[in-house]
């Protein structure tokens, strides 16, 4: 009886122990840490401010929707109208030099022209107002002595203009299921217009989050005294940081010292202080996020899965204070001049560049650039140029380069201008929230994004050292695979065969970008032989 009792005395201890001990534990985790290494309060109870999730808004729909029908070549074709300036007119053209020397150069097929757009010389455009769709014109012009193309300035030519169509952009009013149906893989305008924004709002969720962590992050980072680095944490961050300079080197066969000080940029001091800066953010990172999950008894066995376990808990725990965006005023070019700092670069008018400014910086961090190793922002800079799309229309056009080829950059492009060399858009790949195939299928032109190759190095895109050009004209080719997958039609590098759209503005060897690239020193794709990146220019040259 006396053993009995002593057993449920015991027992009772135990169960008390117990309690008080889940007791101590709950009551002593609102989100305090205080160990031997660092010491972060109320991570339990944080208050941050965000913007609001944007709406997806008509506008946007809208223009996502002809996007998409555009980068499939979905056009209202009309064939019963006369042509009026304002038209957009698909056309088949053969000019003849001195009215009798039939001349290659001079040849287009299937191209759309604005009239109006004053793309080519006086009396062309002029010459197919009042024209029908199926019509067959002789128009006897002359090149003007100023033309940017000396073999032809000052000389009479014959210009035999085939007249296909003029093509229209669906709205939503003159979109029609079946045109849907027949030429998409949708069946209905309503389920095109669904997926659109689903597409659109899956992209706003996702950047939603994206900010709402970082910010979290920004609290933490703050609010976190480190009282010793984790050696090891530092060791590993070390080798890496190293090791990523190491690699650079060796794919350009020098050695490290002359990759930091010649490609890079930083005098050896620097190189160890942005080393100690980055790491130092890595591992103090990793020890909030490893004493988080160590407080709140997260045990995945990997690092990469305990974080996503605590920065679930952090959005779940946090107090978010939502703030409305301001609207998105579309800033008129003298303004956009405003805003560039003192270290403009202008090579002609609307050709120039300069470093990457506070507004710039926002626009590309998480997206096409992230804190790193290999490259920093004092490294990169923003070129602005003027290009002829597709229709024949003068657009403005950006890029983020390299520093070192910043100069030719804006020279090539100048070039490519003049010679009105056409380029369907040329806009920030952030745009497309770094994505490089999204950016490819909408045949956009561009430059930096930090990212890795399918073999898991690092890109020359990475390094602002690397240029695609109508990427959707011109695929990387595998044997396999075709990058962007809505270019298989340009796997085909035939013009006369090619059943692309826009075949006859492929590049080749005889092609004016090619040429102009190449000028410059870049290496063309083209000539690789495992695959065939069509669309790339890459200069690889000592950066000073």
């Amino acid at each position: 009886m006396k053993k009995k009792k002593y057993v449920i005395a015991f027992i009772l201890l135990l169960v008390v122990a117990a309690i008080a001990g889940a007791a101590a534990f709950y009551l002593s985790r609102p989100g305090d840490i205080d160990n031997e290494s660092l010491t972060l309060s109320g991570y339990r109870k944080l208050s941050v401010k965000v913007p609001e999730q944007a709406k997806i808004t008509d506008k946007q729909l809208e223009e996502a929707v002809e996007d998409k029908l555009a980068a499939e070549s979905v056009y209202k074709i009309v064939k019963n109208a006369k042509i009026k300036k304002g038209d957009v007119v698909n056309i088949t053209f053969q000019g003849y030099l001195d009215g009798e020397h039939k001349n290659m150069d001079l040849k287009q097929s299937d191209y759309d022209l604005e009239i109006g757009s004053n793309t080519f010389i006086d009396g062309f455009e002029s010459g197919l107002i009042g024209k029908k769709p199926g019509d067959k014109v002789t128009l006897n012009l002359k090149f003007p002595f100023s033309y940017t193309n000396e073999n032809y300035a000052g000389h009479q030519v014959k210009f035999i203009v085939e007249i296909h169509s003029i093509k229209e952009l669906y709205t939503k009013d003159t979109l029609t299921d079946g045109v849907v149906k027949n030429s998409t893989s949708y069946e209905s305008v309503e389920a095109l217009y669904d997926d659109v924004k689903r597409d659109l709002e899956k992209k706003a969720e996702k950047e939603f989050e994206k900010n709402r962590l970082e910010q979290i992050w920004s609290v933490l980072f703050q609010k976190t005294k480190i009282k010793k680095y984790d050696k090891t944490y530092l060791k590993e961050e070390d080798k890496k940081f190293d090791q990523s300079y190491e690699r650079h080197a060796k794919s350009l066969n020098i050695d490290v010292e002359q990759f930091i000080t010649e490609y890079c940029n930083y005098t050896l001091e620097e190189y160890k202080v942005l080393k100690k800066e980055t790491c130092e953010q890595n591992v103090k990172k990793r020890m909030i996020a490893e004493a988080i999950a160590d407080q709140e008894r997260i045990r995945e066995s990997s690092y990469a899965e305990r974080l996503s376990k605590v920065e679930a808990l952090l959005i779940k725990k946090t107090k978010f204070e939502y703030q409305k965006k301001k609207p998105k005023v579309e800033k008129t070019t003298t303004e956009r001049k405003r805003e560039t700092t003192k270290d403009t670069v202008t090579y002609q008018k609307d050709f120039y560049y300069h470093g990457i400014t506070s507004q710039l910086k926002k626009r590309m961090m998480g997206k096409s650039y992230q804190e790193n190793s290999d490259i920093t922002l004092k490294q990169l800079a923003y070129v602005h140029v003027k290009h002829y799309d597709m229709k024949g229309k003068v657009r403005s056009g950006e890029l983020v380069v390299n520093k070192a080829i910043a100069q030719d950059v804006v020279e090539i492009f100048y070039e490519l201008y003049q010679n009105q060399y056409p380029i369907e858009k040329m806009t920030l790949i952030d745009d497309y929230d770094g994505d490089d195939e999204t950016s490819m299928r909408a045949n956009n032109t561009s430059c930096f994004n930090y990212r890795v190759t399918k073999r898991g190095t690092l890109s020359n895109h990475a390094l602002g050292r690397a240029i695609d050009l109508n990427p959707k004209i011109n695929p990387d080719v595998y044997p396999n695979e075709t990058l962007p997958a809505n270019a298989t039609a340009y796997r085909d590098r035939d013009e006369k065969t090619c059943k692309g759209e826009y075949a006859n503005f492929m590049i080749d060897k005889h092609d004016l970008a090619y040429k102009v690239f190449t000028k410059h020193g870049f290496f063309w794709g083209g000539n690789w032989h495992t695959h065939q990146d069509y669309q790339h220019f890459e200069k690889e040259g000592k950066e000073t």
